[in-house]
Order: structure tokens, then C-alpha cells, then sequence
């Protein structure tokens, strides 16, 4: 035995008493068949919170055979710092030798942790063994190759250690890892070649950093020919690749990040299973909150994507978070909703890009806000899906965070562009979060058939009760969505608006132009056309499906016959093509004086063929009474 000193706390300070580190021991023998004794070289005991020492080293070589081993054994006993960061981290074991090594087998166990305290290469020639308890820590330009990695027998190899990679270390495995629970395969750095498959198995935890890479020669991309993710978490760090052949992920397991690319020609998501950035967006405490931050003005507020945060009713109520972001091709990350000025407490969500041939999505895929314990939900973050066939019926989702107190996080940004659905029956949200005075505003879900180019844009707030509002500040009006593209120009085969979600374009100013083949709604719903701002509807069922607001210079082009059912079309701006109005059952018609029908002049209101104005309805017209010209 060489073990290390047992630590004693001083006299004045009973929380230091480190233990010493393991010595070094070799033997070299050429016959052991009576030798039943062990040889071991374990760290000393520590006191409280000093640090266990580190193992020492134990080299046996079998000199009639020439087999190496390398045994490092700490008893079970672990450092208290888990990853080792420089070459002297306290509790680990270093080889120090200034030459490379070669080792027929080495074994960790005990909780140790091995690494080379300068660069190396160590060659294992035909096992590396341990008892699940210990890490392997592969540093700045050390190189570890096994050989038995092109070993027939040794195809599918478990790994009975964690495995930490850092900067320029590299790692040499055979072609099917498996990491098993309890087991950790962290690639912070370096890189590791030669694994095709990958498997993880429950409590199995697998890193892939951004400095990292595997089987690829780009930092930041782990390329795979088949990922079978049967448990455990797969964590993708920032602005890391993830592509392959299939990508398997099963009930209870979990590949998350904060932004990440997956181009894998088929995804499987089984029920329970999920691809999830929530709550790994724009946090405030290492960001500035990102650009649709709740606001602080004497209330608090959740924060803005696609849809703007709900308020807390105080002295600034009406103001939230700026809206941003593509409707079609979604890069940013969610906000983060305030409690206090300097108090960010529910952070957005993250970026999800899948491209794919297939994708099935039993589970969940979503980038959503995270929970507001206290006040302001975080907004949801963006999904961009492109895939030949979509089938399941899980969810993809990116909703902006409930808030315990005040508004609700907004949603974020969702875009699908698939050729087929193959039996899909799921659900694709953007949902507001649920506030405790206001809900968030809905995001968008957009989504493009790639062959017949057919796009749909469905806006649904998922909220039974609207709120009574003006639109009055272009972009921080609380509970709506918002169009943000710099584009002069939306056209929609499909435009959906539901659950008392409320639709504005932001164009600072510029003419911009609304147009839908196909509208449908709720009735619950609303557009709000600011000026400069043209909607053009072709075709839209007997009743008008939303509420609409024309501003002072919006213009509508509606069909020749409007029927308003339990909605209110407010005009003052210009409405145009429509010859026939009816207004029943709770409905309003609202001539504004600024407004006018047919004709661009206000305050004129021109209809051409029979209008009906029922006793359930109501016709409001304000001050300086437009004139109103019927069968005109």
C-alpha cells in the first residue's frame, strides 16, 4: 500500500484537515497465481469540507505475457471539485511522465479521477474497465487512442467510466458507445473520433459543448450515424450541430439546449420523450434580458417575442416588452419576463432548428418560457422545422411562461415547412402565457406545404376572456401579435386567428399589405390595422370571423357581403368591395368620422345593395355624423 495521509483540522479551525494524495506504486512480476492479496494506493481522509487527496498509481506488469495495467482506485471516495479544470486540480491523479504511455489495460474505480498533468499520448491496447464510479479527464493536447476499438468483439462498448473531454484532448472509441446510467459523457472541449452509434441509457447524462466535436472536423458538430437516446439527457450547448442518420428518442429521455441545430434524416419522438430549449433563452443575469425584456415602470410586465407580455395594471399600464423576430424563418431566442428592475425571474426560451426527412413527434419538441414563480413570464423562443414528412400526434410548441403574479410571458415563433403529413394529428402552438391579471399575447405558427407552397399562418392566444384595449403604441401594446418582418408584403392562402388573440403589423411607418385567400376565426379574435396598413381578404365565410380595427388611413378590402355576427368591425379608416352589410346579434358596426365605405372619402359611407341593420345589433356613430348612402 501507498496511501496518503489522513487530513486533521488546526486547533482554530475544525473545516480544514485535507487528506494526501496516494503515492506510486509498480510492480513487475512474472508469475501471480499465488499472490491473493490486492496493492493499493488510495488518497487520504479529509475533515468536513477539505478536500479527500487523490488517488495514487499502481503499475502492474506481467512480464512473461507483457501485459500492462494501470489500476487507480480512491476507495470511493471523490474530490469535491467534479471536473478538473487545470493540472492541479486537489483530489485527482496525474500522470506526470514526460514520455507517451501504452498501457494493455488501464482500470479506474473508487471514484477516481485520471488525467495527464502535461500533454500526452496514452495508448490502451485492450480494455479500459472500471466499476461505473470514476472519470476519465482528457486535457489540453492530450491524446488517448484504444485499440481495441477495431477489435471485432469490441464493436458495442459500455462505458464503465465518466468521461470528461476538454480543449484539444482526444478520444479514441470504439464504433457503438453506450453510456449507461450514472455515467457521464462530458465533451466540453477536443474531440472524440471514431463512435458512429451512441446510446444513452436512464440517469445517463451526455455534454456536447461548443468547443467540442465528434467524428467531424468542425468545432461545435457531433455527427452520429444512429443516436438511440433510450434515457437520460443529451445536452447541446450553445450553437451546436447535431446531425446523423436516425435519431431515436425514447419515453422519459430528453435532448435540450439552449440553441441547437439537429439536420438528422429521421427523428422519433416517443410519447413522453422530448427536444426541449425551455427556459434557455435570454435569462438577465448573464444577458441584458434580450430585446423584448418585461418591463419595470412601477409595475412589472411579461416579456415579448411573437406576442407582447401581459401587464400588472400600475402606473405604466399598456407598455410591455418590444415584439421581434421572423414569422418565417425564427432565429432568436425568447426574453425574459421582470419582477423588479434588476430582478429577472423567468427566463424565454431557446432556438430549435431541425432539418430532416422525417420526423415523427409523439412527444414534445418546444422552446417555451420558464415558469415566473414571481412576477413576468419569460416569452416563448423560436422552432424552425423543415421536413419531408411530418407524422404523431405530440406537440411542437413555443408558449410564452405563465406568471404566478401580473402578465404572462408572450409566445414566440414557430415555422414548419414539411411536404407530407403522414397520419399527423398533433398540436402546433405559440401560445401566451397565463397571467394572474393578464395573459401574454399569442405567437405566430406558420406553416408552408413545400410542394403545393400553400401557407398558413394560425395565431391562437388559447385565452377565453379579451381584453378591453386601444392599440394605441405601435409596439409595446400588451396581449397582441405582431408581424415584424421587413417586408412590404404578407400574403396567407390561410389566415386563422383564435382565442382572443389580437393581430398588428409593426412596419415603423412604412405601407405595408395584409392579404389572405382564406379567413377564418372564432369570433373572439381581432385585426388592428394601423395606419398605412392595407388588408386584403378574398375570401372569408358568411360571417366576418374576427373583430376588426381600421385606424385613421388602414384600408380593408373586404368581400361584396359582410355579415357581422357577435363582432365589431370599427372603421376609421377605408373600407372597400363590400355592397351588403348585415349587423345581428350583439354586433357593431362603428362609421367613424375619419372613416369611410366605398368611395375614400370620409366621412362617407356608401353601400350599393340591401343593408340590414337587426334590433340585436348596434350601428354607433360618433360625433360629426358620417353620411350614409344606402342602395347607392
Amino acid at each position: 500500500v501507498s496511501h496518503g495521509g489522513s487530513g486533521r483540522p488546526l486547533v482554530y479551525d475544525s473545516f480544514l484537515g485535507a487528506g494526501g494524495g496516494g503515492g506510486r506504486i509498480a510492480v513487475y512480476y512474472a508469475n501471480d497465481t499465488r499472490w491473493t492479496g490486492s496493492v493499493e494506493s488510495w488518497g487520504g481522509s479529509a475533515t468536513h469540507l477539505a478536500n479527500y487527496g487523490g488517488a495514487g498509481t499502481v503499475y502492474l506488469e506481467d512480464t512473461k505475457r507483457n501485459y500492462k495495467k494501470l489500476k487507480v482506485d480512491n476507495n470511493q471516495v471523490s474530490p469535491q471539485l467534479a471536473v478538473i479544470a487545470t493540472e492541479y486540480d486537489a483530489g485527482g491523479t496525474y500522470l506526470t511522465d514526460l514520455a507517451s504511455y501504452y498501457f494493455d489495460e488501464i482500470t479506474l474505480l473508487g471514484k477516481a479521477h485520471l488525467a495527464s498533468q502535461i500533454p500526452t499520448n496514452i495508448t490502451v491496447g485492450k480494455r479500459l474497465t472500471g466499476d461505473y464510479t470514476a472519470h476519465l479527464h482528457v486535457q489540453n493536447g492530450t491524446k488517448i487512442s484504444t485499440l481495441f476499438s477495431s477489435s471485432s468483439n469490441m464493436s458495442t462498448f459500455e462505458l464503465p467510466l465518466s468521461v470528461d473531454m476538454y480543449t484539444l484532448g482526444h478520444l479514441n472509441l470504439p464504433p457503438h458507445v453506450v453510456v449507461p446510467g450514472g455515467i457521464s459523457l462530458a465533451v466540453r472541449g477536443g474531440a472524440v473520433e471514431g463512435v458512429s452509434n451512441l446510446t444513452t441509457l436512464p440517469s445517463s447524462s451526455t455534454y456536447f459543448g461548443a468547443a467540442g466535436r465528434v467524428s467531424s472536423s468542425f468545432r461545435s458538430r457531433y455527427a452520429f450515424h444512429t443516436l438511440n437516446i433510450i434515457g437520460g439527457t443529451l445536452y447541446l450547448d450553445y450553437n451546436t450541430t447535431l446531425s446523423g442518420v436516425l435519431c431515436n428518442v425514447q419515453e422519459k429521455a430528453t435532448i435540450y439546449g439552449p440553441t441547437m441545430n439537429l439536420s438528422i434524416t429521421t427523428i422519433i419522438v416517443s410519447p413522453g420523450a422530448s427536444i426541449h430549449a425551455d427556459g434557455l433563452g435570454y435569462n438577465g443575469n448573464t444577458d441584458d434580458g434580450g430585446p423584448g425584456v418585461g418591463m419595470n415602470m412601477g409595475d412589472v410586465s411579461g416579456a415579448s417575442h411573437g406576442g407582447t407580455g401581459g401587464v400588472d395594471p400600475g402606473p405604466s399600464y399598456g407598455v410591455t416588452g418590444a415584439p421581434y423576430g421572423s414569422l418565417y424563418y425564427p432565429t432568436m431566442a425568447g426574453s425574459t419576463g421582470r419582477d423588479q428592475p434588476q430582478n429577472f425571474n423567468s427566463p424565454g426560451g431557446g432556438v430549435i432548428w431541425i432539418t430532416c426527412t422525417n420526423l415523427t413527434v409523439h412527444g414534445r419538441i418546444s422552446a417555451d418560457g420558464r415558469y415566473a414563480y414571481g412576477f413576468g413570464g419569460g416569452s416563448g423562443g423560436s422552432i424552425v422545422v423543415q421536413t419531408s414528412t411530418l407524422s404523431g400526434r405530440g406537440i411542437v410548441q413555443v408558449n410564452g411562461a405563465p406568471a404566478a403574479i401580473a402578465g404572462g410571458g408572450g409566445g414566440g415563433r414557430l415555422a414548419v415547412y414539411y411536404g407530407y403529413y403522414d397520419n399527423w394529428s398533433g398540436s402546433l402552438k405559440a401560445s401566451g402565457g397565463l397571467g394572474s391579471t393578464h395573459s401574454g399575447g399569442a405567437g405566430t405558427v406558420y406553416i408552408m406545404n413545400t410542394i403545393t407552397n400553400y401557407k398558413t399562418l394560425i395565431v391562437d392566444r388559447e385565452q377565453a376572456l379579451p381584453m378591453p384595449f386601444t392599440v394605441t403604441i405601435p409596439t409595446k401594446t400588451p396581449f397582441c401579435t405582431y408581424l415584424t418582418d421587413n417586408v412590404s408584403y404578407y400574403y396567407f392562402d390561410h389566415l386563422q386567428l383564435l382565442g382572443t388573440s389580437c393581430l398588428v403589423i409593426f412596419s415603423q411607418g412604412k405601407a405595408v399589405t395584409l392579404e389572405a385567400a382564406k379567413f377564418t376565426g372564432d369570433i373572439t379574435a381581432s385585426i388592428h390595422l394601423l395606419s398605412n396598413h392595407t388588408l386584403n381578404i378574398t375570401s372569408v365565410p358568411p360571417t366576418l370571423p374576427v373583430n376588426l380595427y381600421l385606424q385613421k388611413s388602414a384600408k380593408a378590402y373586404l368581400p361584396p357581403y359582410v355579415n357581422l355576427y357577435r363582432t365589431t368591425l370599427n372603421v376609421n379608416g377605408f373600407m372597400y368591395n363590400t355592397n351588403s352589410i348585415d349587423v345581428r346579434d350583439n354586433a357593431i358596426f362603428y362609421m367613424g368620422k375619419q372613416g369611410s365605405a366605398n368611395v375614400g372619402v370620409a366621412p362617407t359611407y356608401t353601400f350599393s345593395g340591401n343593408s340590414t341593420m337587426y334590433s340585436t345589433g348596434s350601428l354607433q356613430v360618433p360625433g360629426g355624423t358620417p353620411k350614409i348612402l344606402l342602395n347607392a
